[in-house]
C-alpha cells in the first residue's frame, strides 16, 4: 500500500500508469510497491537482483525475502516479479462485489479503492504464469488479520483464476526451513565475477577428475587444495564451491546444513555433468 495520506484516485491511478511506463522500457522489471511505499515493520527489505545487478528487489516482509530464493533457485521459473498489481482496479471491484466481499481501501482516503497486489508473479517454463502470495503464521493466529487477509485472498484468488492463472497461498512455516538458509548463504554466489568465470571450468574439471578422493574428504580441504592450486584466496574457493551448487553443477541435499567441515559425501553431494 502506497505510504501517503489523502489519497485519491486520481493518484492512484498516476501510480498505476507510472508503474506500467516504467515496466514498458524494457529495462528489468519495477514493483508497483516499494519498500519507501509502506509503513516499516522492521521486515521489510529492498535487496540485489541478484540475476539483474543494477536494479533491487522490494519485499515487505523477511517471508518474502525467504521465498524469492526458492523462487529463483527453481529451474521452472524464468522471471519473478514481485508486489504485482492486480489491474484494472474495476476488475477486482466487480470480484469483491460477486463475493459478497466489500474491496480493501487506502487508509485516510475517501473509501479510494486500493490496487491489490500479489506478492510474487511468475513466469515458467511451460509458458504459463504462476502467483504466490506469502502470509506469516501470526496472521491466521490474529482473529482481526485473518479476517482481513481471508477476505483478501479470496478476492486476489478469484481474479488471477479469471486469468487462467494458478495462484497458491505459501504460509511462513513453509518457508523458514534449513533449505531456505543453505539458499542464503549461496545465492551471493549465483554470478561470478569475470576472474572467477573465467576459472571456474577449469577449477570444476579438477574436481571432475579428483571426485572419488574428494568425495570423502571435508569441503573445507577442497577449500585448501583450491587455493594452493589455483592461487585464489580461500574467499574465492568457496565462492567457487557455492556458485557450482547454487547452478547445479555440482548437486547437494540442501535439506542438511551446508557444513562445511563435513564431506561431500556427507552433504550428499553428486555431479551434475
Amino acid at each position: 500500500m502506497k505510504k501517503r495520506s489523502d489519497i485519491t484516485i486520481k493518484i492512484r491511478d498516476q501510480w498505476v500508469t507510472d508503474w506500467k511506463r516504467k515496466n514498458s522500457q524494457d529495462n528489468g522489471y519495477f514493483s508497483f510497491i516499494t519498500t519507501q511505499d509502506v509503513k516499516s515493520e522492521g521486515s521489510k527489505n529492498r535487496c540485489p537482483d541478484f540475476e539483474t545487478p543494477h536494479l533491487d528487489r522490494n519485499f515487505l516482509s523477511a517471508n518474502e525475502s525467504f521465498f524469492y530464493l526458492y523462487l529463483l533457485f527453481d529451474p521452472r521459473i524464468t522471471a519473478i516479479k514481485e508486489q504485482y498489481p492486480l489491474l484494472e482496479v474495476e476488475r477486482t471491484q466487480y470480484i469483491a462485489k460477486e463475493l459478497g466481499l466489500r474491496h480493501p481501501t487506502y487508509p485516510f482516503s475517501a473509501n479510494v479503492p486500493v490496487v491489490m497486489t500479489s506478492d510474487f508473479f511468475c513466469d515458467t517454463i511451460f509458458g504459463k504464469k504462476v502467483v504466490y502470495s506469502v502470509k506469516d503464521e501470526m496472521a491466521f493466529e490474529n482473529d482481526v488479520l485473518r479476517e482481513k487477509y481471508v477476505k483478501n485472498q479470496k478476492i486476489e484468488k478469484a481474479f488471477w483464476e479469471s486469468c487462467d492463472v494458478k495462484w497458491h497461498l505459501v504460509r511462513s512455516k513453509q518457508i523458514k526451513t534449513t533449505y531456505a538458509e543453505n539458499l542464503e548463504k549461496i545465492v551471493v554466489d549465483l554470478r561470478l565475477n569475470s576472474e572467477l568465470q573465467f576459472l571456474f571450468n577449469h577449477w570444476f574439471k579438477y574436481v571432475k577428475t579428483n571426485w572419488q578422493e574428494l568425495l570423502i574428504e571435508p569441503v573445507i580441504s577442497l577449500f585448501d587444495k583450491t587455493v594452493l592450486l589455483f592461487g585464489v584466496n580461500y574467499e574465492q574457493a568457496t565462492s567457487l564451491f557455492q556458485h557450482a551448487i547454487w547452478h547445479r553443477t555440482i548437486k547437494a541435499d540442501l535439506s542438511k546444513k551446508l557444513n562445511y567441515c563435513l564431506s561431500l559425501s556427507d552433504l550428499g553431494a553428486s555431479l551434475n555433468a
